[in-house]
Order: C-alpha cells, then sequence, then structure tokens
C-alpha cells in the first residue's frame, strides 16, 4: 500500500509514518525508509532488548521536557534517549521517547461526580531520518497514528451521518459519499486555515457550523466571513 502512495502521489505527500507496535520488525521499517519516509513506531513489547535498555537509561533521570498539552488535557513528561541499537535487520541508531501522563478521569456513577487521578506511560521508536526533530515533534507524531480514526471515521459518524444511507442506487450513493466527504474537508480546511476564532480555541467546530447554518439563512456580507482572520 505504501509503495502504491508513493507511486501515485510521490514522496513529498507526506514526510513520515506513524504506526502502531505491530509493526515493529525491521524489514517493514527498512522498507518504509527505503521509499523516502521516516516513521515513528509505538514500542510496548517488554521483550524488546530496546525497550528495556531505555527504561534503564531513562530510569532516574529528569525528563527533557515537561508541558502541559491543552488538547489532550493532561501534564506531560517526556524523555528521550539516543543513539540505541534496535536489530540487526534494521541495521541503523534510532531514538526512543518515553511519555508520562497524568490526568484526572471525571465520570458519574449512580448519579454521583467522581474524580480519579490517571496515569498512562508510552514509548516509541523514532527513526535516524528524524533526529533533528524536537522531543515534543515525536510526542505529536506517536499520538497521531489515530487521527484518522478519531478525526475523521469518529467525527464523520457522529457529526456527518456517515452511516445513513439516503439513496440506494449504487450511483446515488456513491455521489452521497463523495459529497459527504468534499462538505467534511471543505468545512475542516475552513476552520483550521482560515478560522482565527477556532485556532485560538474561542469557538469549537460545532459553534462554527452552527453560526455556518445561520449565514446561510439570513443576508450576511460575504466580507464579514473573510474577514475573521
Amino acid at each position: 500500500m505504501l509503495g502504491r502512495i508513493r507511486r501515485v502521489y510521490g514522496v513529498r505527500f507526506f514526510d513520515a509514518v506513524t504506526i502502531d507496535s505491530w509493526y515493529v520488525q525491521g524489514p517493514f521499517l527498512k522498507g518504509v525508509e527505503k521509499l523516502g519516509w521516516a516513521w515513528v513506531v509505538v514500542l510496548k513489547q517488554e521483550r524488546m532488548e530496546v525497550l528495556q535498555e531505555a527504561r534503564a537509561l531513562s530510569a532516574g533521570q529528569k525528563p527533557d521536557l515537561e508541558f502541559y498539552d491543552q488538547t489532550r488535557d493532561r501534564h506531560v513528561k517526556l524523555w528521550e534517549v539516543k543513539d540505541l541499537d534496535f536489530s540487526k535487520s534494521c541495521g541503523r541508531k534510532v531514538r526512543v521517547v518515553h511519555s508520562q501522563e497524568d490526568w484526572v478521569e471525571h465520570k458519574v456513577a449512580g448519579g454521583k461526580k467522581t474524580s480519579q487521578p490517571q496515569t498512562s506511560h508510552w514509548w516509541w521508536i523514532a527513526s535516524a531520518g528524524l533526529q533533528g526533530y524536537p522531543v515534543r515533534v515525536l510526542y505529536n507524531g506517536g499520538h497521531r497514528r489515530w487521527g484518522i480514526e478519531n478525526k475523521a471515521f469518529n467525527e464523520l459518524t457522529q457529526f456527518y451521518h456517515l452511516e445513513h444511507c439516503y439513496h440506494h442506487e449504487p450511483v446515488a450513493m456513491l455521489a452521497q459519499r463523495l459529497i459527504l466527504m468534499l462538505g467534511f474537508v471543505l468545512f475542516n480546511a475552513y476552520a483550521v486555515l482560515h478560522s482565527q476564532q477556532v485556532r485560538l480555541g474561542h469557538v469549537s467546530l460545532k459553534e462554527l457550523a452552527h453560526d455556518l447554518d445561520l449565514a446561510l439563512e439570513e443576508d450576511l456580507p460575504w466580507d464579514w466571513w473573510f474577514a475573521s482572520g
């Protein structure tokens, strides 16, 4: 699939691949590099020497970076260990990034609200092609492996009625899906690239969509929209 993407869209279609622990295999990762891309992979398998070595070298050390992730509502500490050997089949040095994330989980059970502190630990391996990137970039890239699931399919299902079939004629079904995808892409592109209020977190995507619906019903000047930043 990756080879087909490269042939159709070219090597500059994206810069790196972020994938799950299932693909932590030297031949696969070497193949990704041969296609011209860097990679970030989740590291979970306790038996792997690279994980054991990274744990030992980072234990007791101060974090390289500490910050609050507003998007995920978590306090994050990051450690990185450089120049580790992954496997003979990979044949290149790798970086390992460790993330400790703390947050408070709020639940309602039996009509009562409860708050429970939570902590999670993530480990990622990054290829040598990402050596110049800050550790926070690798943190963001590691978590982005769920981006398509959360941003695309989840939103399309919940807010765009992706699962609803408006017509059972094959051509009409295809046309409806294409229109839906086009609307989804255009709306998100407008929100991210043009709406300053969304970028600053002052307006949610749902609120923006509601405002656009109201604009269709009212005779608002177009300059009002294009002056939004």
